[in-house]
């Protein structure tokens, strides 16, 4: 009976977290979607497994950053797997863009990931 008890006990600590809990600067996706995952199955143990499954989809969705929201919304994905799956893509290209914009020295841009071997030449102004 206390384990039954002691759980309840402590179900609205666990909602209140999950609620506020967001990405955290430099947190991998994966880690932040285990996170996710975890919290809403204790703060939701009465939940059925699609219930639960909706919540984590939503809770993850709603926690990251407005750019990845957007593109998950976009493609119409419904689940926590599925989104995680495309927002790691998007911050994978998210971050090899920024790589093109730092990457340039003189007038040669290095692309990175499957575009390494083609080169464009940019003219300087001067």
């Amino acid at each position: 009976m206390k384990e039954v008890f002691g759980k309840l006990v402590y179900l609205s600590t666990f909602q209140s977290y999950v609620n506020a809990r967001t990405r955290l600067p430099g947190e991998a996706l994966q880690v932040f979607a285990a996170e996710i995952s975890h919290l809403v199955d204790e703060a939701f143990p009465t939940y059925e497994a699609n219930a639960k499954n909706r919540e984590k989809f939503r809770r993850f969705v709603a926690s990251i950053e407005p750019y990845l929201q957007l593109r998950i919304h976009e493609q119409g994905v419904d689940t926590l797997d599925a989104a995680l799956t495309l927002a790691l893509q998007i911050e994978q290209a998210h971050q090899a863009s920024k790589l093109v914009n730092v990457g340039i020295t003189g007038s040669t841009v290095i692309l990175p990931c499957s575009y390494s071997d083609q080169r464009l030449k940019i003219k300087r102004r001067k």
